[in-house]
This record gives structure tokens, C-alpha cells and sequence, in this order.
């Protein structure tokens, strides 16, 4: 079996195992990399035949260094698979070193800096998608996945047990990690935007795509918000509030950073944002080594 045929045979077996996301990241990755690597026999495979390969791709020239990681990560991913199958030498990939990738430091927003945010946002249509991702840390997926019998009016609370692929606007009836699903209580005024949001939903003349779920964050299709949407309200209102622009994963990173430096204990931030508690640790590690006790 030579190495192409396998990815193909791979590819198509992890579809039944992974989600939609990571699966058509794999797709990707294995569109760039096959055409060079395909024609390498499975059971002689090693480093050297590898490396002669891939440096013959356009990989390096072309891709960033964290895309050139994920290529290669998903690459050996496949060929471990073709070890644990025998169809591949334990060796093989014994010698083939990874990509090195320069440590980026993200920008993380202040305590002002989110504050001033905040007030900014009751001005944008979808500010309040916004608000929610700064007073939660929660993924984008999960609120745009919000349903309105996942919001307790009566405890000032949101459920997150489904999220939404934020590529194919599809509803998913689980979560990202096994730790993810969680009650995240929310402050007064969150909870007072939403109420007021439910109220103009009721008002409003929706063209549904498909009413088999009533969610909060809807586009005017009635299906689910464009991810878009959520991230040119953040980025118009970081440019009202003169801060520079950030990404919308950065938030979740800004709320727990910020709330380790406050003192906030491993366990509970992890609780909130829905991680394991060992990797918010791991991640955050020097974070939590420098923050401050609650005095």
C-alpha cells in the first residue's frame, strides 16, 4: 500500500470519529500534502523518504509556520495510525522533526478595557453576542448555539450543552470538549439585554431557513448568526473604543487571564469556560504562577 492510498482509506474512516470541524481541517491539510507524498511504499516508509518529500512541496514557501505544523501533525496522525495497523514501520517517523513555531503573544484585553467595551456595545445590533463572549470566556460556537429553553430567567443563568458549527450554520446537540457543558451565571444586565432581546424576536418579521430550534442569535434567514456578524461588531467597536483589534478566540483568552491575575482560582475558571482543569493549568501556567490572591 503506498502512502496516498492510505490517507484516502484514513480520511474517510475518521469522518465516523471526529467533528465536521476537525475533520474537514484534516481534508485540507491532506489535499496539500498528498501530491507529494503519495507515492511513498507504506512498508519501507522513513524519515529520510518523508523530509526529501515534503521538502519538495510547496509547504514551507507558502504556508505560515502554524499551518506548516498542522499539515505535518495531521500527516503524522495518519502514519501512526498505518504503525498501529502494521502496515507501516514502528519507525517511521523516528527522525522527521517538527515544525518550530514562534510563540505569538496575543493581545488580552484589561478590566477597563473590557468595561469600556461593554458600555460600547448596547449601541450594535449584535453587541450582545459580544457582551456574552466578555463576561463568560465562552466559545463563540456555544452562544451562537444558545436556544431560549437554555436561558433560566429565573436563576440569571445560560445552559451550554450545543453549539453550533460556526462554517455550516448547523446546529450541534453536544459540545466541543467533555468539559465543556456547564450553567454560567450571568450578571443582571446581561440577563435584562436578553429579556429586551426576546422581546424585539417576538415583534420582528422572521424568514426562517428552519424553525426546528428557536435560538437567541438569529440571522434575518431565522437560521443561525453568521460568524461574521459577531466578529465585525467586535472589531468595530474595539476601533469606537481606540484598541487595537483582536480576534474573537482572544476574548475567551483575555477573561482567563485576566481572571487567573486576579487570583481566581484553576478550578473555578476552568469550570466557567468549560476546560479541563489540567489544561487551563498547562496553558496558562505562568499566568497562574503571577497571579495575585483575593484579598
Amino acid at each position: 500500500m503506498t502512502l496516498g492510498q492510505h490517507l484516502d482509506e484514513w480520511l474517510a474512516s475518521k469522518k465516523r470519529s471526529i467533528t465536521d470541524v476537525t475533520w474537514r481541517g484534516y481534508k485540507k491539510h491532506i489535499k496539500i500534502i498528498k501530491p507529494y507524498v503519495k507515492h511513498l511504499n507504506l512498508w519501507i516508509l522513513d524519515s529520510n523518504a518523508l523530509e526529501t518529500a515534503i521538502t519538495q512541496s510547496p509547504l514551507s514557501s507558502t504556508y505560515s509556520k502554524r499551518y506548516q505544523k498542522n499539515v505535518l501533525d495531521t500527516l503524522r496522525t495518519a502514519i501512526r495510525a498505518a504503525i498501529s495497523k502494521k502496515r507501516a514501520p514502528h519507525d517511521a517517523l523516528l527522525g522527521l522533526e517538527p515544525v518550530k513555531v514562534p510563540k505569538q503573544k496575543r493581545r488580552v484585553l484589561t478590566r477597563d478595557e473590557i468595561t469600556k467595551l461593554l458600555n460600547i456595545l448596547k449601541k450594535y445590533k449584535h453587541g450582545l453576542v459580544v457582551r456574552i463572549l466578555l463576561v463568560s470566556g465562552a466559545r463563540l460556537g456555544e452562544i451562537l448555539g444558545l436556544t431560549w429553553d437554555r436561558v433560566d430567567f429565573d436563576r440569571a443563568a445560560i445552559i451550554i450543552d450545543q453549539t453550533i458549527d460556526t462554517q455550516k450554520r448547523k446546529l450541534k446537540a453536544d459540545t466541543k470538549t467533555e468539559n465543556a457543558p456547564r450553567t454560567i451565571m450571568l450578571d443582571a444586565t446581561t440577563m435584562r439585554f436578553l429579556k429586551q432581546h426576546k422581546q424585539n424576536l417576538a415583534s420582528a418579521i422572521v424568514r426562517p431557513i428552519k424553525r426546528e430550534y428557536d435560538l437567541v442569535f438569529q440571522s434575518k434567514d431565522g437560521g443561525p448568526l453568521y460568524y461574521n456578524a459577531a466578529r465585525r461588531t467586535l472589531l468595530w467597536a474595539l476601533k469606537k473604543a481606540e484598541l487595537d483589534a483582536i480576534r474573537i478566540h482572544d476574548i475567551r483568552h483575555s477573561v482567563i487571564t485576566l481572571l487567573l491575575q486576579e487570583g481566581v482560582p484553576v478550578i473555578t475558571v476552568a469550570a466557567l469556560v468549560g476546560q479541563n482543569p489540567e489544561t487551563t493549568n498547562r496553558v496558562y501556567a505562568h499566568v497562574a504562577r503571577t497571579g495575585q490572591g483575593v484579598s
